[in-house]
C-alpha cells in the first residue's frame, strides 16, 4: 500500500514539474538530471503545494510533512 502511495505522489509530482509533456515520454525517469537538479526543499514544495497554473493541487491537506519528506528521500535514493 505504501509503495502505491509513493508511486501516485511521484506521478503527480512529475506532472507538476514537467506538465503534460512528460506523459509523451512514457514513464518519467525520476533519477534524471532534471528531477535531481531540484533542491530537497524545491521538491518538497512542489509535492506539498503543487505548481500554479497546472491544475494539479498539492498534498498539504492530505499528507503530513513527514510523508512528503519520505517521498523526497525516495527521489534522492534514485541518484
Amino acid at each position: 500500500m505504501y509503495l502505491q502511495w509513493v508511486r501516485l505522489v511521484l506521478v503527480i509530482a512529475a506532472w507538476r514539474i514537467f506538465g503534460e509533456s512528460w506523459m509523451r515520454w512514457g514513464l518519467l525517469a525520476l533519477d534524471s538530471d532534471n528531477v535531481q537538479s531540484y533542491s530537497d526543499r524545491e521538491l518538497f514544495s512542489i509535492i506539498r503545494d503543487g505548481v500554479r497554473f497546472t491544475g494539479m493541487p498539492g498534498f498539504a491537506g492530505t499528507e503530513t510533512d513527514d510523508q512528503i519528506w519520505d517521498v523526497v528521500d525516495y527521489l534522492r535514493s534514485l541518484r
